[in-house]
């Protein structure tokens, strides 16, 4: 029989080994139970089941991202087009990560209502609806009379300006000198008998011949002096000699 003692209980006996044992299991589980980890796991999980209680949904941060096919082929076709050659699949997603990314923030923003009571945000929604709504009921047609009486009032906004074409032969005062008058009204005889007016005259810095030119184009390359002769001539037939102003 074991010993008992004078109350008839067995006493309690421990060995080392037994001692070890038990140090050995409790010191990890300590441990675990201080580790922060654990607790937000906990927290997370009680969160996770009194939103469920309450009816909310939950969302799982995992929604599908998809760009449409017609930007994605934009950018793969900038970027080849940049480097000369196709891209590989790496370097495709790498093009395409920052609109992923702007697009995680867009909808992050949304789900905390960032857009919400934020006057920049109404500012550009008001602008938008603004454009989208002016000039689209088409205006009443417009009488005969409201017709003339608008050109009556404003008759220089349907005025069309006189335009003159011609032609020039340019004298070279430089190589001319003294004798540039003289040379001048011979080389107009010449071509009023027929002459080319490529075989007359000198090379000129502008341009030989001018078609449908409005007169204060012509009087600041030639001067109003010359401007006033070529829109003052009957057409077909070489005038001057005239000195330019410049």
């Amino acid at each position: 029989m074991s010993p008992r003692d004078a109350l008839g209980r067995r006493p309690r006996v421990a060995d080392a080994l037994g001692c070890s044992r038990l140090a050995r299991v409790r010191a990890p589980l300590v441990k675990l139970l201080k580790d922060p980890l654990l607790h937000f796991l906990v927290i997370g999980a009680a969160l996770f089941a009194a939103s469920a209680w309450r009816g909310q949904s939950i969302r799982g941060g995992r929604e599908r991202i998809t760009l449409p096919a017609e930007q994605v082929a934009q950018a793969r076709d900038a970027a080849t087009a940049l480097k000369g050659r196709a891209l590989t699949r790496d370097e495709l997603a790498e093009l395409l990560e920052p609109a992923v990314r702007e697009e995680v923030l867009y909808r992050e923003a949304l789900a905390l209502k960032l857009d919400e009571n934020d006057d920049e945000v109404r500012r550009r929604l008001v602008e938008k609806m603004q454009y989208l709504t002016q000039d689209v009921a088409d205006p009443a047609p417009a009488s005969e009379a409201d017709l003339e009486a608008f050109y009556a009032a404003q008759p220089d906004r349907f005025a069309v300006p006189p335009l003159a074409a011609f032609e020039q032969v340019f004298f070279d005062p430089d190589k001319h000198g003294a004798a540039l008058d003289a040379d001048a009204s011979a080389g107009l005889a010449r071509l009023n008998a027929g002459a080319a007016p490529g075989d007359v005259g000198d090379r000129t810095p502008l341009r030989a011949s001018y078609t449908n030119a409005p007169r204060d184009q012509v009087a600041v390359l030639f001067g109003d002096a010359l401007a006033g002769a070529v829109f003052g001539a009957a057409p077909g037939a070489w005038i001057g000699p005239f000195r330019s102003d410049f």
